[in-house]
C-alpha cells in the first residue's frame, strides 16, 4: 500500500507538493551508505524541495547519500532551466563540493533536448570523468520531467589565460 510522504515522514514539513507525493519504493544500500526513495507526484516539485528532503533523510536516517527519483503523472512543467541555473548549481555543489569552483560563473544553453554547460575555467574533463553529466541529466529528469542530453564544455576566454 502506497503512502504519501507526509504520512511516512511526519516530522518533515517543507515543500507542500513533495509532501503530497506518493512513495512507491524505498531502497537502502548499506555497502554504499545510500538511501533511494522513489516517489510519484501529480504536481511539480522544485529543486529546493528535493534538496531539503534529501538533507532531511540524511540527517534523520544518519545516511551518507540520498537519491530521490520522481515520476510525474500528467504534469506539465515549465522548462525554465536557464532561470533556475543558480539553484541547480547550489543543489549540485551541496552534493559534490569539488564541483563548486568549476560551476561558479558557468552558463547554460538549452536547445530541444540538449543542454550545454559552458564552464569559465577548465574542468569539463574532470566533471565528465566523475559522471557529472549523467547526474545532471537525472536531476533535470526529476525536476522538469524531460530527458536532456548534457554536454559540458570548457569555454575559456582571454581573461582565463
Amino acid at each position: 500500500m502506497e503512502k504519501c510522504v507526509k504520512e511516512v515522514f511526519t516530522d518533515f514539513t517543507d515543500g507542500q507538493n513533495l509532501l503530497e507525493a506518493t512513495i512507491s519504493n524505498v531502497n537502502l544500500y548499506k555497502k554504499q551508505d545510500k538511501l533511494q526513495v522513489d516517489i510519484i507526484s501529480k504536481k511539480p516539485i522544485t529543486i529546493g524541495e528535493i534538496g531539503k528532503f534529501e538533507n532531511y533523510l540524511q540527517n534523520r536516517m544518519n545516511i551518507g547519500k540520498t537519491l530521490t527519483n520522481i515520476k510525474y503523472e500528467d504534469v506539465e512543467i515549465e522548462q525554465n532551466i536557464e532561470e533556475n541555473w543558480s539553484n541547480i548549481i547550489s543543489y549540485i555543489t551541496s552534493k559534490e563540493p569539488l564541483s563548486r569552483a568549476m560551476l561558479t560563473n558557468s552558463t547554460v544553453e538549452k536547445s530541444e533536448q540538449d543542454l550545454n554547460v559552458n564552464l569559465k575555467i577548465k574542468g569539463a574533463e574532470f566533471l565528465c570523468s566523475k559522471k557529472f553529466d549523467k547526474g545532471l541529466e537525472h536531476l533535470l529528469q526529476n525536476v522538469y520531467n524531460s530527458k536532456y542530453t548534457v554536454k559540458i564544455k570548457d569555454c575559456l576566454d582571454d581573461e582565463y589565460y
